[in-house]
């Protein structure tokens, strides 16, 4: 894939997608990107009424500099096209009993938060925090790298740093071995698993690489909610000349001699490219050239 010009079909317009659709059509493909619902942004969506927005996905956005390099990659500067402001404190979170801890990005006031809950815990939050930086390490190892062949999982390195940091122990109690108080702060640092879907009861230790990226790497609030993030790719992708169809939901995915022809909307309309890019079941997303026709639920 090299020609100027050639067309690509995105299938799906969340956040992802329109990552993608950016990126190609910056580097010069024409896209056209396919959206099932009446308005971009998959899980990220936002409900407005009487003047009023509410976000009805994600309200915070962590890993700013991964949004950062997105819009660099397309020549452009986030902060310069919206405003995203640090919060700090993060959450705080209420306990049955009355007392309360903030979480706070600042590492000075989050330890005296700590210490203040429980004395003599300052010290085991920095072992925290410094065990979940490198679960973190290991994890975006694999995050960023493309799997093209089933080798491209061998990582001999990676085994051995899983060993390290025992990131297939149960997280829970894996956390609670730092904090010998109550289950207070226990608490306090698992709960992230669950913005997955996961319990932290039964959760493998990796997932505190989550609460790692929330306290050290900080949260931040895009003025006009996380869906203003949508609004402004789309606007994005308008000037670099992509389409975006919305209420098109594909029915199926044309093979023809092996190859990908294109698409079929369930409207019956056919759009013919070489090149597909989308989900896959598991939620990754798949650019494929050869398959076999694979029905797309709607």
């Amino acid at each position: 894939m090299s020609s100027k010009h050639e067309h690509v079909i995105v299938i799906g317009a969340g956040l992802g997608g329109l990552a993608t659709a950016l990126r190609l059509q910056f580097a010069g493909f024409q896209v056209t990107v396919l959206e099932k619902l009446a308005r971009p942004g998959g899980r990220s969506n936002v409900i407005e009424e009487q003047g009023f927005r509410v976000d009805t996905g994600p309200t915070l956005l962590l890993m700013k500099d991964t949004f950062e390099e997105t819009y660099r990659a397309v020549g452009q500067d986030l902060q310069q096209r919206l405003k995203l402001i640090q919060l700090d404190p993060h959450y705080r979170i209420y306990y049955h009993d009355g007392t309360y801890l903030d979480l706070f990005a600042n590492m000075a006031q989050l330890a005296q938060e700590v210490e203040r809950l429980e004395p003599g815990s300052r010290e085991r939050l920095f072992r925290f925090l410094g065990a979940g930086a490198k679960k973190y390490e290991l994890a975006m190892d694999f995050v960023v790298r493309n799997y093209t062949r089933i080798t491209d999982l061998a990582n001999p390195s990676a085994l051995t740093r899983l060993m390290q940091t025992r990131a297939y122990e149960n997280m829970y109690r894996q956390v609670s071995k730092y904090f010998n108080g109550s289950d207070k702060l226990a608490k306090a640092f698992t709960f992230h698993s669950m913005f997955l879907g996961l319990s932290p009861y039964d959760s493998l230790a990796m997932y505190s690489m989550i609460t790692y990226a929330d306290m050290a790497l900080g949260m931040w609030f895009p003025m006009g909610g996380i869906y203003s993030v949508v609004e402004d790719m789309v606007r994005l992708g308008q000037e670099l000349g992509f389409e975006l169809r919305t209420n098109s939901p594909v029915q199926e995915i044309l093979v023809e001699s092996g190859k990908v022809s294109g698409i079929r909307l369930q409207s019956g309309e056919q759009l013919l490219s070489p090149t597909l890019i989308c989900h896959t079941p598991t939620g990754d997303w798949l650019m494929t050239t050869t398959a076999k026709t694979t029905p797309i639920n709607g």
